[in-house]
């Protein structure tokens, strides 16, 4: 199983997140470096075992940092360079 994804730069298909539900071991998980729909942060909602979470770099408003409180289990939460003031 997978502990820990890291997707960066401009292109990636966010279609790479639709099964990380899946993995239940997945602890660490960082996308940076491009836009990402509201759809993704929803997926992200549903990853309960998530430790830490990178989104450097991305369109990441307070809203969405908001309904990440929602994860039991994060304890690092990257949003450097966002749209977070």
């Amino acid at each position: 199983h997978l502990q820990n994804v890291r997707l960066g730069g401009g292109n990636y298909d966010l279609k790479l997140l639709a099964n990380l539900q899946r993995n239940p071991l997945l602890s660490y998980l960082r996308l940076s470096g491009r836009k990402l729909e509201p759809a993704v942060f929803l997926q992200l909602q549903s990853l309960e075992q998530l430790v830490a979470l990178n989104l450097m770099r991305t369109n990441t408003t307070a809203a969405a940092v908001d309904s990440l409180r929602r994860l039991p289990r994060l304890v690092s939460l990257n949003i450097m360079k966002t749209d977070v003031d």
